[in-house]
């Protein structure tokens, strides 16, 4: 069945290769398409040449990290309005607080599973101005 998030692109920002090829086949699934960066000056140059939908991205990452890459998309005002989830393994209640200040429409725990991370991703594709409960 079509539904109104089909074809949307996703891209995925984590260092983790096996991760991103987790997350990459479990958003197919979804009927989404997906494009992965295994560092966040990659997922800048992406955002720029791909135009996603909506991102997923990483906080701790080498080189530039994803506080950084929240902060640039936010203040650019030709990405601001897309949609960042943080998904971490670090949920800790700064980290939440600090990406609620930058602009995280939501915040995951990358423990919190797909099907979890799957509605959310549903739910801010299909209202792209509300930003979800963000708690640690």
């Amino acid at each position: 069945m079509e539904t109104n998030h089909s074809g949307k692109k996703i891209l995925v920002i984590d260092d983790e290769p096996d991760f991103l090829c987790l997350i990459e086949a479990r958003l197919k699934k979804e009927n989404l398409q997906v494009i992965t960066a295994e560092m966040g000056k990659v997922g800048l140059e992406k955002i720029k040449t791909d135009h996603p939908d909506l991102i997923l991205l990483d906080l701790m990452m080498p080189q530039i990290d994803g506080f950084a890459v929240l902060g640039i998309l936010k203040t650019n005002p030709q990405t601001r309005k897309i949609p960042v989830i943080i998904l971490s393994a670090r949920n800790t209640p700064e980290n939440v607080n600090r990406s609620v200040r930058l602009g995280a429409h939501a915040f995951i725990a990358k423990d919190s599973g797909f099907d979890y991370l799957i509605s959310i991703i549903k739910d801010i594709l299909a209202n792209p101005d509300r930003k979800q409960e963000l708690s640690a």
